[in-house]
């Protein structure tokens, strides 16, 4: 089977070969039979029989589709797994393709569409992945890309599931691989489906938004949410007031999560340096916002108070530099030897800038300003414009004196969205001036090399989390210019953040956390090529996407975003429910999610973090859930 564009040969199906014939030592036991069906204009489902060459059933564990490229890529791609390679950071994720010259393959569960390599070059772009549905149970798929110097490259399936010769077990850990064997039957073949998906690529998009748009209808399903709105957001104010609030003699802070010590749920200790975070994984201003927000919903003065305690208590960190020590421990304030220790990262301080706008707005409609809240974020804007590096990036972490410490890396980007909201809120245009240098530089990279790198800060490497200021600043260039090219960008944006978003559910077993919850890995999202599990964080940028869809009039995008919501639901906790015979307090959420055989495989983490519900409460407050009890958000992009 050729595949052809315009009669451009793009790539052929090699004929089976048995490659475990030669293992046996004998000749080939197995054989199989290919039917191409033209499903859609460039999509091709491909099935192939496997089956016995001799009468009776044989156990077998290498059976391979191979799809091999005729024409000359320039980018590779396995969602969530393999970026060209990974050519960034510090070796701790798969580099490459292959293991000492063997080729490295991965599960369908551990890539966000299942067993998915995709190629493309300027002009075309070829793809293929597999159905892992139509397969026996213990059966499954793994995807796999074989380049060797010299020949050609091939997009390949194997079935039944293996991952060898190494598993990434978690970051710069490596064990030995492991194959799945099925029996195979000269009467009743094994039949493996998949698509192939190819063609020219649109212009301003990245070549695989057509198989991304494909698999999504193919796999897609309802994903039922653990709870209600009103519920979620009740039980995300009361985790955070019940469990996170902590008095400490600096002021009083959300703590960024619990942890489990054996005995009982703990705060992280005040003595850490990330103990309480402006932004990140604390969220502290975040959820301060909320509180000033419930009272503007409901009357009520003591979460009112609280909101404003918080934040009042932050405008304490705000140094004689101009930035804040958004990473914070109360020693900072009277140790200078500590002090001079922290890390004022980017990622932070963009938060920082955003939710302290908002909260100078809303306390203003409290009745209650605090004008001090809008010169702390304006302030932070001042110093960064001065640190803006020539080709329009900002460096990513600072000391207290606003000296760099770190310039490589995506990080920065998040100042160019934080100036952005100035520019909102003030016209003022220096800070739209430096936030479109900023998305020339940042966007370009992302266009030109085909990933974003290191948003989270406890990672070096390909991520998803640096995406998202892109995604924002795009949409908001585009309201504020009118400009086209930034709608466009805004899209090919949010394709890239779709690679980390599971398109299927994958299987679990019984007697791990994820399969006795009933965990549906749908809609949900990896973290980083290093962090091979899903976690919530795309609530962070649920409300662009459905800004997105009402921009282009694509539905996609509003229907993955209900999957972001949906997904993110489950775990969360009640009060009584808890996984591994821990009860979890009422709106905790262990943060991962083990979808592979990463860390503790198909578990949880059972790290409560505080972000989860600080997001649900920002998606709540600024989409229909409030505009329906009548308010209107008071930041719009």
């Amino acid at each position: 089977m050729n595949i052809k564009v315009n009669e451009k040969l793009l790539a052929h199906v090699l004929p089976f070969r048995d490659a475990s014939a030669g293992e046996r030592g004998f000749a080939s036991g197995f054989g199989a039979r290919d039917r191409f069906i033209q499903v859609d204009e460039g999509v091709i489902r491909w099935e192939r029989d496997f089956y016995s060459t001799f009468p009776g059933a044989y156990p077998v564990s290498e059976l391979q589709m191979d799809l091999e490229l005729d024409f000359d890529e320039d980018y590779l791609l396995m969602p969530s797994v393999t970026y060209n390679g990974n050519p960034f950071g510090g070796g701790k994720d798969p580099f490459g393709f292959d293991h000492n010259g063997e080729p490295v393959s991965y599960a369908s569960g551990r890539t966000a569409v299942p067993a998915c390599s995709f190629a493309q070059n300027d002009e075309f772009a070829v793809g293929l992945f597999a159905d892992p549905r139509t397969l026996p149970e213990n059966c499954g798929v793994s995807g796999s890309i074989v380049k060797k110097e010299g020949k050609k490259t091939i997009l390949r399936l194997l079935a039944p599931e293996q991952e060898m010769p190494v598993i990434f077990a978690r970051m710069s850990t490596y064990i030995p691989g492991y194959r799945n064997t099925v029996l195979v039957d000269s009467a009743k073949p094994l039949t493996v489906t998949a698509y192939i998906v190819y063609g020219q690529r649109e212009e301003g998009l990245p070549g695989y938004s057509r198989l991304l748009d494909y698999a999504w209808s193919v796999f897609r399903h309802p994903v039922h949410p653990w709870f209600g709105e009103k519920e979620l957001y009740d039980l995300a104010l009361s985790y955070a007031k019940d469990c996170l609030l902590e008095e400490t003699e600096a002021g009083t802070f959300f703590n960024i999560g619990l942890s489990w010590d054996g005995r009982r749920w703990n705060k992280r200790p005040s003595t850490n340096s990330s103990s309480f975070e402006a932004g990140w994984c604390g969220q502290n201003i975040g959820y301060a916002n909320a509180f000033l927000y419930d009272y503007l919903m409901t009357g009520n003065e003591e979460n009112r108070d609280l909101g404003l305690t918080v934040l009042d208590s932050w405008m304490k960190t705000a140094l004689p530099s101009g930035l804040m020590y958004v990473r914070f421990k109360p020693a900072y304030l009277t140790d200078s030897d500590e002090a001079d220790k922290a890390v004022l990262d980017s990622c932070n301080l963009g938060s920082a800038v955003e939710n302290l706008l908002e909260a100078a707005e809303l306390a203003e409609r409290c009745g209650t300003p605090r004008p001090a809240y809008r010169k702390a974020a304006l302030d932070i804007c001042e110093t960064l414009l001065k640190a803006q590096l020539p080709n329009g990036s900002y460096p990513c972490a600072f000391d207290r004196n606003a000296k760099v410490l770190q310039e490589e890396g995506n990080t920065g980007d998040f100042i160019m969205s934080a100036m952005l909201w100035a520019y909102a809120v003030t016209k003022d245009d220096r800070w739209l001036d430096s936030a479109r240098r900023a998305f020339d530089c940042y966007f370009g990279a992302l266009r030109d090399r085909g990933f974003t790198t290191a948003g989270a800060l406890d990672s070096f490497c390909v991520d998803k989390e640096s995406a998202i200021p892109i995604l924002a600043s795009a949409l908001m260039l585009y309201k504020i210019t009118g400009d086209a090219k930034y709608l466009k960008a805004a899209e090919h944006t949010g394709y890239y953040l779709d690679t980390w978003q599971w398109h299927h559910t994958v299987p679990f077993p019984k007697g791990t956390a994820m399969g006795d919850i009933g965990y549906d890995t749908m809609g949900g999202t990896a973290v980083s090529t290093e962090h091979n599990h899903i976690d919530a964080y795309a609530l962070r940028y649920l409300s662009y996407l459905l800004v997105l869809g009402e921009y282009t009039g694509n539905p996609v995008w509003k229907d993955r975003a209900m999957a972001v919501w949906n997904n993110a639901s489950i775990g969360v906790s009640d009060g009584h429910y808890g996984e591994s015979g821990l009860v979890y307090p009422a709106g905790a959420q262990s943060e991962a999610f083990c979808y592979a055989r990463w860390g503790q495989a198909f578990q949880t983490s059972r790290w409560l973090v505080a972000w989860m519900g600080a997001f649900r409460l920002e998606v709540l407050r600024k989409t229909d859930f409030f505009r329906r009890a009548g308010m209107d958000d008071p930041i719009r992009v």
